[in-house]
């Protein structure tokens, strides 16, 4: 089987694995990597400049609805409290379904494959970064495909009773993004004042000031009144970040696999 000892899915790899044969083609059509794909009309010029936004929307793989359809919601709590009408020339399509199961304005997508994950990883479900639907957003949820042998379903709320939602066939209607079990269950967070000393606490404020005092100075008189500091990964004296990322990296390149054999570890202790 996937993911015993002899098989595991390679690291940097979501498997995706078909119902039946048939099906094998339908999965290229419904993945997108998001890799390469750092601008949205929709946000205008500004977010062209914005480092984190650009990085941000390359994050993942989204989901695109194969079909055309539009749903109402009367408010209800049942699953016929939702009605979904499919285009006409999408009702034979068997490569995907959309259907309500839930209720409370849910609508649930499925495909006709499930994903297979390395051991440790689980793929994060969420809307694709910075498409907006109006009146529609996904549930967010956290998936162990590294042990479910089975597919999942992306399920999108309703927001606001009454109000039609339409969705196009080549829609980007969800997104998957891997993570490392455990890796977000480490962090808290803690006021600085109970780790550093005041000093250090004034350096950090006084970098804050500065950038401040460029963003509302000399940075207006620059293309686009942006300085790009943080784009060429500065700080506000000039100073290099010790690491910068400002694209995505391709697959494969060789990385600090730290990280992963601590994920190892963790697992190991929580099934001991």
């Amino acid at each position: 089987m996937i993911n015993d000892a002899d098989n595991p899915v390679p690291d940097g790899k979501i498997v995706c694995i078909p119902e039946k044969p048939e099906f094998a083609s339908s999965m290229l059509s419904v993945v997108e990597p998001l890799r390469g794909n750092g601008q949205r009309a929709s946000l205008g010029q500004h977010s062209v400049h914005c480092l984190p936004v650009v990085v941000g929307n390359q994050y993942g793989f989204a989901i695109r609805s194969l079909l055309s359809w539009k749903a109402v919601w009367n408010g209800g709590p049942d699953p016929g409290d939702t009605r979904v009408t499919i285009d006409e020339e999408d009702e034979s399509n068997p490569l995907q379904y959309v259907q309500t199961h839930f209720g409370n304005g849910i609508v649930t997508i499925q495909n006709r494959f499930h994903f297979r994950t390395p051991p440790g990883v689980n793929l994060m479900v969420m809307d694709a970064p910075n498409y907006f639907y109006f009146n529609l957003s996904n549930l967010f949820a956290v998936v162990e495909t590294d042990n479910l042998r089975r597919d999942f379903t992306f399920n999108l709320k309703i927001i606001k009773p009454g109000v039609e939602v339409s969705v196009k066939k080549g829609d980007l209607i969800s997104a998957i993004v891997p993570v490392p079990r455990y890796f977000v269950d480490d962090f808290e967070v803690v006021s600085g004042e109970d780790i550093f000393s005041p000093e250090l606490l004034r350096k950090e404020q006084l970098q804050g000031d500065k950038f401040a005092g460029q963003r509302s100075g000399p940075d207006q008189k620059k293309p686009h009144q942006v300085g790009k500091l943080y784009w060429r990964g500065r700080d506000a004296d000039g100073r290099n970040f010790p690491d910068h990322q400002r694209k995505l990296k391709e697959p494969g390149w060789p990385r600090d696999d730290g990280l992963f054999k601590r994920m190892q570890r963790l697992l190991k202790l929580d099934k001991d």
